[in-house]
C-alpha cells in the first residue's frame, strides 16, 4: 500500500535534517499544485508523532507535535495501524537510538575515536549549528564569554539550532568549503556593488553581517537552481 516517490527526499526511510522520516504515500492527494501527501513519522528525542506532508515541503519539514512544525495534511492512514507502528518504532529506539548523518545519510555514533583516520573516526557524530554561535557573541570553545555579536537576532530564525553529521560532512565538508579565484573576484564584486565593501575597519560590524548575509544567499541560490535541474520534489 505504502510506496516511495520518484525523488531522493520522497523515498521510504529518508529521514530530513529535522529527523522526520518519510513511511511512504498511498497515492492522496496533497493540498499543493502537482503534489502527493506522504506520511511522516517524527524520530525527534522519541517523539514518535506521525502526519502527512506534501512531497516538496518533506526537505524542510519540522514536526507539529514537538518542533512547532506546520499542521500536517491527510494521508489516509489507518489511526490503528499508525499506533502499532509508534509502539513497535518507540520500543525499538528506546532499545537503540540511531542516528544519522543529515548530509550523506550515513550511520554515526558517539562510541569515540572522533577525527581519527578510520571508518569509525570519519562516521562519529557531532552536532552542528546551522548559525554559527560566534554571530551572536557567543562560542563553545569560550563558554561565559560574550564578545560583540554580529547579529542581535538571527535572520534566518534558526539562532541555537543544530543537525547531527558525521565527521566527514562537519569538519572537512562544511567547515571547508571551495572557494577558486574566480569564485572569490565574483564575490566581491557582489560587495562592492552592493555596498558591503569597508575601506578602513571601524566599531561597526554591520558590513560584515551584510557580506555572510549575501553569502548565504549567494549558497542559497546556487543549490535551488540545481535543485530545480534535478527535477525538485514531487
Amino acid at each position: 500500500m505504502w510506496r516511495s516517490g520518484n525523488t531522493k527526499t520522497t523515498q521510504i526511510g529518508f529521514i530530513n535534517r529535522n529527523l522526520q522520516e518519510v513511511l511512504g504515500t498511498c497515492g492522496v492527494k496533497g493540498n499543493d499544485h502537482g503534489q502527493y501527501s506522504y506520511k511522516i513519522i517524527c524520530r525527534k528525542n522519541e517523539c514518535g508523532h506521525i502526519y502527512g506532508s506534501n512531497g516538496s515541503d518533506i526537505f524542510q519539514r519540522k514536526c507539529p507535535k514537538c518542533d512547532d512544525g506546520k499542521a500536517g495534511i491527510e494521508y489516509l492512514g489507518s489511526p490503528s495501524i499508525d499506533e502499532q507502528y509508534v509502539k513497535h518504532s518507540t520500543s525499538q529506539s528506546k532499545a537503540k537510538k540511531k542516528e544519522f548523518c543529515s548530509i550523506c545519510g550515513c550511520l554515526v555514533h558517539r562510541s569515540g575515536d572522533y577525527a581519527t583516520p578510520t571508518i569509525k573516526g570519519r562516521s562519529h557524530a557531532t552536532n552542528h549549528h546551522f548559525v554559527a554561535e560566534r554571530f551572536f557573541g557567543r562560542s563553545s570553545n569560550r563558554r561565559g564569554e560574550i564578545r560583540t555579536p554580529i547579529f542581535q537576532s538571527c535572520p534566518w530564525d534558526h539562532e541555537k539550532e543544530t543537525a547531527v553529521y558525521c565527521y566527514e560532512c562537519h569538519e572537512e565538508l562544511l567547515h571547508n568549503p571551495v572557494l577558486l579565484p574566480e569564485d572569490v573576484e565574483k564575490f566581491k564584486q557582489l560587495v562592492v556593488s552592493l555596498g558591503f565593501s569597508e575601506k578602513i575597519k571601524g566599531d561597526s560590524r554591520e558590513m560584515l553581517g551584510e557580506r555572510i548575509k549575501l553569502f548565504h544567499k549567494v549558497i542559497r541560490a546556487g543549490l535551488d537552481q540545481i535543485y530545480k535541474e534535478f527535477g525538485g520534489d514531487k
